[in-house]
């Protein structure tokens, strides 16, 4: 009996013994893992977990910190797979989920990443940027009901989100709710003046296609072009909307713009050729008729309506000669 006593307490001393030592190791790690992030040392967080976890088995944040590591070096799957590991053992850490979340959406597993916000937002419901990044996982599913949705959670804790504002008019956009684009972008034009917004404001104005969207429009690229913009996309839009609404002249000057950034486009010549034929301006149009011919020898249309211009401008000879021209390019009648 006494032999199984002394047995007892002395099995009993080496747990204990083993347990403290096991504490002491846990604080080390931690002392050296909190060392090693506030650092960013990612690699030595990563080639030091052999060694913890023989030391501290039990341990189950070694595995977070190897999830964390993996996520700062760009390792997304051994990020999920350490974070897998320390959520089967520790289910009570939000930041375990954010990690794996953003993870998931590195690699576009939409799925996953919003089901791993979802369990993050439940213990901080208001994180914004969490918020946001749950959105765009919705985006890669092209779910933009869900995305919209996200979105305006998101701006009714911070209504002049300007991010939240312009993406959310973007997923208005997809759906094509222009009127729903205009309002969100007119409410982010109030808080920064941006010339995109003004460009996709006026896009969405111009896709109304009414008398006054056109018109606003116009208003929209023009305000892009005095904050800066200055491509094909805004001065060709401008110039569609100017034709629309028989500002042939104010169509003109788009064309002008355009030819400033691209002198060896002839349909940019022809066009501008045409708007001005329309606003009665006969010498510039023929010169800007000539320039295309001059780009593109065989453009058919250029000669018509150079003909049309030479008969404005009573020159019947060369009028005829481009109408020669345009039944030799045309070839005989079918």
């Amino acid at each position: 009996m006494k032999k199984t006593i002394t047995t007892f307490f002395m099995l009993l001393c080496t747990f204990f013994a083993f347990a403290q030592d096991e504490a002491v190791n846990t604080n080390k790690w931690i002392e050296t893992y909190e060392g090693l992030n506030a650092s960013k040392d990612w690699n030595s967080m990563l080639s030091q977990a052999a060694t913890c976890k023989a030391e501290v088995p039990n341990w189950e944040f070694v595995h977070y910190y190897e999830g964390l590591a993996n996520f700062n070096l760009k390792n997304y799957q051994d990020a999920i797979n350490s974070f897998n590991q320390f959520i089967e053992k520790n289910t009570a850490t939000p930041a375990a989920y954010l990690y794996r979340a953003n993870s998931y959406l590195e690699i576009k597993e939409a799925d996953f990443a919003i089901r791993d916000y979802d369990a993050y937002l439940q213990t901080n419901p208001n994180d914004v940027s969490v918020m946001l990044n749950k959105a765009q996982a919705r985006m890669i599913k092209k779910d933009f009901d869900n995305y919209i949705a996200d979105l305006t959670a998101v701006l009714a804790i911070e209504p002049t989100n300007v991010a939240a504002l312009s993406n959310r008019a973007s997923a208005y956009a997809m759906q094509k709710n222009w009127q729903a684009v205009v309002a969100d972008l007119t409410s982010a034009l109030a808080i920064e003046q941006k010339a995109d917004f003004y460009y996709d404001r006026g896009f969405a104005n111009y896709s109304m296609k009414t008398a006054e969207s056109l018109q606003a429009a116009v208003a929209d690229f023009a305000q892009a072009a005095a904050l800066g913009m200055n491509t094909a996309k805004l001065f060709e839009s401008s110039a569609v909307c100017n034709k629309a609404l028989k500002n042939f002249e104010q169509e003109a000057a788009d064309y002008t713009k355009l030819i400033e950034l691209n002198a060896n486009n002839e349909k940019y010549f022809y066009n501008r050729g045409v708007a001005l034929f329309k606003a009665n301006k006969f010498q510039e149009a023929l010169a800007d008729f000539s320039k295309a011919i001059e780009l593109k020898p065989d453009y058919v249309n250029a000669y018509k309506y150079r003909a049309n211009t030479y008969g404005k401008l009573g020159d019947k000879k060369s009028q005829a000669a481009d109408a020669s021209k345009v039944k030799e390019l045309q070839g005989p009648a079918k």
